[in-house]
């Protein structure tokens, strides 16, 4: 099979049903092409040349980044928290929130229902990604395959809840752009406390995360 194929060919010809999927993927090849317009092909290409691990990292970024996104909308426009304490609780290495454990306790919905996997399933891609950037532990390609694939699947449930979030606050996007800046970092403390159980947080580890980044005195 030569990688040279428009991936618009590769697609019609598996649609005509007498071709094998080179891709080693059960998924359709042109959903990556569906859910990134911009890039989708090229890191389909990415796969198919070979570069699998780099295809796998790729698409393992847009995936949190769009957990993030939908999170940070979550905070700043039902919690009305200030914008920096929301950049830092996203981003904050300490406290480690991961943002789809913590977009299942917004959303009230378990990993199956929200990315299609269970919570097990979902921490072994996030182990496998975390030992292909750190260099501590070797991924198999069927491995490799098998988180790729569940990525894909994720993206696009995420996509349709981030939708829903976006019709429920009446905001139009899931951008944040042009919201006030100010607000109450008290509100997003307090949600933290709230439920740190289910997200896996210990109370000292807000206390700190509030101490570090709202300038609060927080008790608990």
């Amino acid at each position: 099979f030569p990688v040279t194929i428009s991936l618009v060919g590769y697609c019609s010809l598996l649609q005509r049903g007498n071709r094998h999927n080179r891709t080693g993927l059960t998924v359709t090849p042109s959903a990556l092409s569906a859910l990134f317009p911009e890039d989708g092909d090229r890191l389909l290409m990415l796969w198919l040349e070979g570069y699998r691990t780099e295809a796998f990292l790729q698409l393992y970024c847009r995936f949190e980044l769009q957990s993030r996104r939908i999170l940070r909308k979550f905070f700043r426009v039902n919690l009305k928290a200030p914008a920096a304490p929301v950049r830092e609780l996203l981003g904050d290495y300490r406290l480690k929130l991961d943002p789809v454990i913590a977009l299942s306790v917004v959303l009230k919905k378990s990993t199956i229902e929200l990315i299609g996997t269970p919570v097990q399933s979902y921490r072994k891609i996030r182990q496998r990604r975390n030992a292909l950037v750190h260099g501590y532990g070797g991924v198999s390609q069927a491995e490799l395959t098998t988180s790729f694939e569940r990525l894909i699947e994720a993206i696009d449930r995420l996509a349709s809840h981030g939708s829903a979030l976006v019709d429920a606050t009446g905001c139009g996007k899931l951008t944040t752009s042009g919201m006030p800046r100010r607000g109450d970092a008290q509100t997003l403390i307090k949600w933290l406390f709230a439920h740190h159980q289910q997200l896996e947080q210990s109370p000292k580890a807000i206390r700190d995360f509030g101490q570090r980044h709202c300038r609060l005195s927080v008790e608990r």
